[in-house]
């Protein structure tokens, strides 16, 4: 035969690669995805029901319970809770959202708190210097410090890469000034 070895229909170069995303995706247990956290990683690909190949973990939300979810949704930070504590959350969105049927960032309260930002920051992103793409990026989310939304010492301007960056990690929501310094530390040891 020519070329490489062919063993149970994978060359080197395809074990090789296997075995390699096997050790990237056994670097994600331990990680934390809003109030889940990774216990153990499929070592093998499954496919779904639409015919695509997903890697899936068992994690633990803060209240307890194991789920078993798509390894993505914690890469991604879409996994926020288990299934009992999204339906807790989403009633209590869901009677929040008919207190307040308007969005903390629509209307001019809080287009001068973005413009104060910017401006304290001389509208460049704090962790990189870029000015392209910028946003304003809360320290004390508003789902739990809603006190705090338009603090303008509540702020800090991120551009849209360092923001993301910033989110892939700590998440969308549940969001903390401590975590964000946390993530500076990281970045700078």
């Amino acid at each position: 035969m020519l070329g490489k070895e062919v063993v149970c229909g994978m060359n080197e170069y395809n074990i090789r690669e296997k075995e390699e995303a096997n050790h990237r995706a056994k670097q994600h247990i331990g990680r934390r995805s809003r109030s889940m956290v990774v216990l153990s990683v499929d070592k093998d690909m499954t496919k779904s029901g639409s015919g695509t190949k997903r890697r899936y973990c068992d994690a633990m939300c803060d209240c307890g319970s194991v789920t078993r979810l798509d390894l993505r949704s914690i890469t991604s930070g879409r996994a926020k809770w288990c299934c009992f504590c999204q339906v807790a959350e989403n009633e209590r969105v869901s009677r929040k959202a008919s207190l307040n049927p308007r969005p903390h960032h629509k209307g001019s309260r809080y287009s001068r708190w973005k413009k104060l930002i910017y401006s304290k920051f001389d509208c460049k992103c704090a962790i990189c210097g870029s000015s392209e793409d910028i946003n304003a990026h809360h320290l004390n989310s508003r789902d739990i410090h809603p006190e705090s939304v338009f603090d303008v010492d509540n702020g800090v301007v991120l551009c849209h890469d360092c923001h993301h960056i910033f989110h892939l990690e700590y998440g969308f929501g549940h969001n903390t000034a401590e975590q964000f310094n946390e993530w500076i530390l990281q970045g700078i040891s």
